[in-house]
């Protein structure tokens, strides 16, 4: 939930990973705090060895 990590402080980062019935859907990382350097390297790991970023839904 973005909400709580609002208030704490915790970097998150969401990152497209697919479709369900039509909407795109996300992967939601969390890091701990002061480690958005990390999350960010995840999430361009994961972006880098997938297309779901290039892909648009259907209208």
């Amino acid at each position: 939930n973005q909400a709580i990590t609002n208030r704490t402080g915790h970097p998150v980062v969401s990152v497209p990973n697919g479709f369900s019935r039509g909407s795109p859907t996300a992967l939601h990382l969390t890091g701990k705090l002061f480690g958005e350097a990390e999350i960010l390297l995840l999430a361009h790991a994961f972006q880098a060895k997938t297309d779901f970023h290039l892909r648009h839904p259907r209208l």
